[in-house]
C-alpha cells in the first residue's frame, strides 16, 4: 500500500474517477462528500473492489474547521498509512446572471 489518498468531492463524477485511479495505483482512499452519502459509499465500495481499503468522510470544506477535521480524519483513517495524497477536486459554484 502506498499511503492514504484524500479526494474531495469524490462521491461521483470526476472525483469518483480520481479516487478509482488512485485505488488502482494502490492507495487507501478517504472518499470525501458533503451531502451524497450513498454515492460516497458506492465510490468507497468500488475502490475496495480494487483491493484497497476505503472510507467515507463527510465535511463542508467551505468551513475551515470542518476542512481541518477532514484532513485529520483522513490522516488517521488507515494506520500506519499516513496521508500521502490530497486531491482538492471539490468545486463550489455560485450561479448568478
Amino acid at each position: 500500500m502506498r499511503g492514504t489518498a484524500l479526494v474531495t468531492g469524490a462521491a461521483r463524477g470526476i472525483g469518483r474517477a480520481l479516487a478509482l485511479a488512485l485505488a488502482a495505483e494502490g492507495y487507501a482512499l478517504a472518499v470525501h462528500y458533503r451531502g451524497s452519502a450513498a454515492d460516497a459509499r458506492e465510490t468507497a465500495r468500488l475502490c475496495e473492489e480494487k483491493g484497497v481499503p476505503a472510507t467515507t468522510l463527510q465535511a463542508d470544506v467551505t468551513d475551515p474547521a470542518q476542512a481541518r477535521r477532514l484532513v485529520r480524519e483522513a490522516h488517521t483513517a488507515f494506520p500506519p498509512l499516513p496521508l500521502a495524497v490530497l486531491v482538492n477536486n471539490v468545486g463550489n459554484y455560485v450561479h448568478r446572471p
